[in-house]
């Protein structure tokens, strides 16, 4: 009887640890536009100019870390808590579940 309450214990660990982790995906690509998931599942080198909302205040601390972590070269927008960036496209997914990403959109090419 002891054994099969360590197995149940043992599976509901592995089965949450799943769900938790299935949830941290989802929200990633509701974060980041449709056209740049397929980019980002397929963790392409080639480089993708985007254009990332951040929370409110946390735009010197996220470019800072763009280009201390990532040596990528931030720019403010016009408006506010909004960087363009040019990243190679196996980057989004990581920025995209950033905590203090709100929105990852690809650039227009007309920038």
């Amino acid at each position: 009887m002891r054994n099969v309450a360590i197995v149940v214990v043992v599976a509901s660990l592995f089965a949450s640890t799943a769900a938790v982790s299935v949830k941290h995906q989802r929200r990633w690509t509701e974060k980041i536009d449709a056209p740049l998931v397929h980019v980002a599942e397929q963790g392409s080198a080639e480089p993708v100019r985007a254009v990332i909302q951040v929370r409110a205040g946390a735009t010197e601390q996220f470019m800072s870390h763009l280009v201390a972590q990532h040596g990528l070269t931030p720019t403010r927008t016009a408006t506010a808590n909004v960087i363009d960036v040019q990243m190679p496209g196996s980057m989004l997914r990581s920025v995209a579940a950033d905590a203090d990403v709100v929105r990852l959109s690809a650039d227009e090419p007309s920038r």
